[in-house]
């Protein structure tokens, strides 16, 4: 059990390989009695509600900062924030978090459904092994993401050629190509890539 998954310890090399780093929490928690109950340990915005409560980990914590992680990748931001990190270990144990929809209407429903799932305050209603959330992700990370635009004709203003073409460019869809990389990231992480 990492106990501190985020997205600063999950590192990818130029070959796309990925490693999670920062074991620190894991090896202080397997030499002492860290793992007793009251005992609170990693990083609040991406720690369990059990965690937060101090209570006991298993893999099923790591699976909920795994889907922390992705909401976060793909909406831009953690699902809970906060004046505090009080607040926002409270906002783990009894507040639902905005749905993905509601801050990246493409994300596809499945992809949503995942994330939630993975996110369930309750560690029995979320994905019980890396194997089923990596299964339940396969979906999404078998599409891709981009989009590609029709080439279009434009006629250009006189006078306004550059101004027209500026704004007649299509912009990148940060969030599309992320949520890709996001999945493809996380399944790497999962699988042991």
């Amino acid at each position: 059990i990492h106990r501190d998954i985020k997205p600063h310890n999950l590192l990818v090399s130029p070959e796309g390989q990925v490693k999670v780093t920062d074991f620190g929490i894991a090896r202080a928690a397997a030499a002492s009695s860290l793992t007793e109950t009251g005992v609170v340990l990693g990083s609040v915005h991406y720690f369990s509600p059990e965690q937060a409560q101090g209570g006991a980990v298993d893999a099923r914590s790591d699976i909920y900062a795994l889907g922390v992680v992705l909401y976060e990748l793909l909406t831009g931001e953690p699902p809970f924030t906060g004046d505090s990190p009080i607040a926002i270990a409270l906002s783990h144990l009894d507040s639902e978090p905005p749905a993905v929809a509601e801050l990246c209407p493409y994300v596809p429903e499945d992809l949503e459904q995942a994330i939630m799932k993975a996110m369930a305050k309750d560690p029995a209603h979320r994905y019980q092994t890396a194997g089923e959330l990596n299964r339940a992700l396969a979906p999404a990370a078998s599409r891709t993401g981009a989009q590609e635009e029709p080439t279009r004709v434009l006629t250009a203003v006189p006078g306004r050629e550059k101004a027209t073409a500026t704004r007649n460019r299509p912009k990148p869809n940060r969030r599309s190509t992320t949520w890709v990389v996001a999945t493809i990231l996380l399944l790497s992480v999962l699988t042991g890539a």
